[in-house]
């Protein structure tokens, strides 16, 4: 079942959010809506690709729900299903092999 954007049935990601809220605005020459905010309930949501937003989101607001917790992370969940390895040399220090997934692949290429 998918959600409607209501607080018993939300969005599944803050992209389908961000699109419910376009889907709203009122055509073209038209003043658009005064408020457009999306809340977000406690907790992390790990983002796996980039949030776009352009002219037509001006104006939105995305913020806590009610004042709670939440944390948007754009960094790459690593799981506990690595063999991780102590570093040679470096107490404490450990290490995995990684796969990373595309769009990561193309970020590191891009700094090397």
């Amino acid at each position: 079942a998918t959600g409607d954007g209501s607080l018993e049935r939300p969005f599944a990601s803050l992209a389908r959010a961000r699109d419910a809220l376009r889907s709203q605005s009122v055509g073209a020459g038209q003043q658009q809506a005064k408020s457009k905010s999306i809340a977000l309930r406690a907790g992390k949501y790990f983002l796996n690709e980039t949030l776009q937003l352009t002219a037509r989101d001006s104006g939105l607001s995305i913020g806590p729900y009610n004042g709670e917790s939440v944390t948007l992370s754009g960094g790459l969940r690593i799981g506990s299903a690595l063999q991780w390895t102590p570093a040679t040399g470096m107490p404490g220090v450990f290490v995995a092999d990684v796969t990373l997934p595309p769009h990561w692949q193309a970020i590191t290429q891009a700094l090397i």
